[in-house]
């Protein structure tokens, strides 16, 4: 990880950054059990949540803000100096394939599963599978994905969970008097 989570809004437990370009951070939240991969590069400018549990694939783009373009006040071309922020919301257990690129004002329901190389925009409905640029339908599994939910089976926080046992016992084993 490049950043010091110290400098990140919020940074949940069990939540893990790979090697990528994190920018704004003072306005980037992330929440317990988040994985996101390698080269990622998230702009919070706008702001930027990420909930619990979700999973980010490699290569994934997060904008939360544009260029301003439409202003009849321009003073440069191709755009003129103000930026518009607008939040990107990724909601509980979410999982967004590689290569990604998720666009400002962006909601992303909970546990939707993005397609690898697509550009979302909008809200996404809960339980969304999104490919082809856009909803294909829904989760089979929503009752099974709200009982693992409700008693927080979610993949990172496991995993990493078995990690600090193994840590613990490893210092109980070797720890000096």
């Amino acid at each position: 990880m490049l950043i010091r989570t110290r400098k990140i809004k919020s940074f949940g437990k069990y939540s893990f950054l790979e090697k990528g370009n994190y920018y704004f951070t003072k306005q980037l939240e992330i929440e317990e059990g988040v994985y996101i991969g390698p080269n990622a590069q998230l702009s919070a400018n706008g702001g930027l949540r990420i909930k619990k549990g979700t999973i980010i694939g490699p290569n994934v783009t997060i904008y939360t803000s544009n260029h301003n373009f439409h202003s009849e006040n321009m003073t440069t071309l191709p755009y003129d100096k103000e930026t518009i922020n607008k939040k990107v919301i990724i909601n509980e257990c979410c999982w967004i394939g590689g290569n990604v690129v998720v666009l400002p004002g962006t909601e992303i329901g909970f546990g939707s599963v993005i397609g690898g190389g697509e550009t979302v925009r909008g809200i996404i409905p809960p339980y969304s599978i999104y490919v082809g640029g856009k909803v294909i339908g829904q989760r089979r599994n929503k009752e099974q994905c709200e009982l693992l939910y409700e008693n927080q089976k979610i993949y990172m926080i496991e995993k990493m969970r078995k990690y600090e046992n193994i840590y613990e016992l490893w210092t109980k084993i070797f720890r000096r008097p």
